[in-house]
Parts: C-alpha cells; sequence; structure tokens
C-alpha cells in the first residue's frame, strides 16, 4: 500500500507506504491503520537499540559505500576474466588441434597445400610441426 502525506484522503487508493515517512507522519499512519501500527512498533524497537541505531559519520558512508563498489567491480571483473580465458582457452584449443591434425595429416603422407588448406596453418607453423 501507499500512503500519501493526506492521510485523511480518500481510501480506496491507498497503494504503497512509509519509504519517505518520518517519525510524525508513521505516529499518524499507525493510527488509520492496523499493518502500519505493527510497522511502527517496530520501528520504535529499532530506534530503541542503540547497536542498531548507531550512527556512523557521513565519511564512514562513503567508505563503506566506496568498497562496495570496489567489491562489485572486482567480482565483475572476475566474471568477465572467467568469460574470457574460457575463450581464449577454447581458441587455443583450436589452434592445438588443428597442428595434431596437420601431423596426422603429414604421418599419412599428404601434400603440404593440402594440409595447408585444411588446416589453416602456415607454412612457418607446418615446417615446425614437422
Amino acid at each position: 500500500m501507499w500512503y500519501h502525506k493526506n492521510i485523511k484522503g480518500d481510501k480506496t487508493h491507498i497503494y504503497l507506504v512509509m519509504l519517505d515517512a518520518n517519525e510524525k507522519e508513521l505516529k499518524e499512519l499507525a493510527k488509520v491503520d492496523k499493518l502500519i501500527k505493527g510497522v511502527e512498533e517496530e520501528v520504535e524497537k529499532l530506534n530503541d537499540d542503540f547497536v542498531f541505531r548507531r550512527e556512523i559519520s557521513r565519511e564512514e558512508e562513503m567508505k563503506i559505500r566506496e568498497q562496495m563498489r570496489v567489491n562489485e567491480a572486482k567480482k565483475e571483473g572476475i566474471e568477465e576474466g572467467i568469460v574470457k580465458g574460457i575463450e581464449e582457452g577454447k581458441i587455443q584449443g583450436i589452434e592445438e588441434n588443428k597442428k595434431a591434425i596437420a601431423k596426422n595429416m603429414l604421418e599419412l603422407g599428404l601434400e603440404e597445400e593440402i594440409i595447408l588448406k585444411a588446416t589453416g596453418l602456415s607454412k612457418e607453423e607446418l615446417e615446425k610441426l614437422k
């Protein structure tokens, strides 16, 4: 449900809630809605909890946010690295397969021009395989 600041408004248009409500507004909303009353009671409990309401400085908050951004960037970088590594591994695997096929073709006595066309290897690569 959403409550606008005009809590005397038409109750048929009550939608979703309290994200921007201050303590006074929440108390007013709690007078007209049991669900909000329960939320308001929970907020009061949390406000009385020293550990929960310990204030942090703006600098501390900014450090925490920056560390979260760094951690997210690291995670994304690792994921990209894994994908790139897999792709490079596939390419390397293809190149190794081409060379293995070329060796087999050489052992079968096929002409070098046929091997070069079939594998896509360069003359230098084929010479190294010999």
